[in-house]
């Protein structure tokens, strides 16, 4: 980019990527139910089995197809399925979150509390993707310049029709990461009908609805 603008260096480790191209369905370990031995007074009577930690202002959350998922309760929100109780995770997602944090104020680019990022390291952490929607445009974007076809994002024929491309990408987001409180989400009865309809048509695709209608 020109004018001295500050960019992400392109061998960064940092890579920009969308919500739609998780590979949450890829996985050779999906989630399986089983069966479970439930223990005498497990949960109950102050018995549990041994804790683990996580980082301040991060906690658990559970898919309903029972993927877990873990969130920041910060501005911006942040959220991620790298398992945030291994330390050597703990260590880099926070270094990828400060580093995507100060570029922004580099940009003077305000990550309102209504923003939530997105961070996927790759398994042997050597980089790691993200994204950022707002919950209030419902849009996804970026912090640097990208094109639709290095995010793999359908063509557009006009703007109208990329923004549209864009909230897609959005619900998409809502879709993987549900149960958590997000900030800034407003809907209007005939926008939940339609997402509460594209959950419907989701249980067609996959074992466990995120929703169930």
């Amino acid at each position: 980019m020109s004018g001295g603008t500050p960019e992400f260096d392109k061998t960064h480790s940092l890579r920009p990527t969308t919500s739609i191209a998780t590979t949450r369905y890829d996985k050779v370990d999906k989630v399986v139910t089983r069966h479970h031995i439930v223990s005498i007074g497990l949960f109950g009577l102050g018995q549990s089995p041994n804790p683990l930690y996580l980082p301040p202002l991060w906690s658990e959350c559970i898919h309903p197809e029972g993927n877990v998922y873990f969130v920041r309760n910060s501005q911006p929100k942040v959220v991620t399925e790298a398992n945030m109780y291994a330390e050597v995770v703990q260590e880099k997602v926070a270094q990828w979150i400060d580093e995507i944090e100060n570029f922004a104020a580099s940009r003077a680019i305000c990550l309102s509390e209504t923003v939530e990022l997105t961070v996927d390291p790759s398994d042997d952490l050597e980089y790691c993707k993200y994204y950022l929607v707002d919950h209030s445009s419902r849009v996804e974007f970026w912090l640097d310049e990208v094109t639709t076809e290095e995010l793999g994002i359908r063509t557009a024929v006009s703007e109208a029709h990329l923004r549209q491309a864009l909230e897609e990408q959005y619900w998409s987001h809502v879709e993987h990461f549900p149960s958590h409180e997000a900030t800034g989400v407003d809907l209007h009865t005939d926008e939940l009908l339609d997402v509460l309809l594209h959950a419907r048509a989701g249980t067609k695709i996959h074992t466990f609805a995120s929703i169930l209608v």
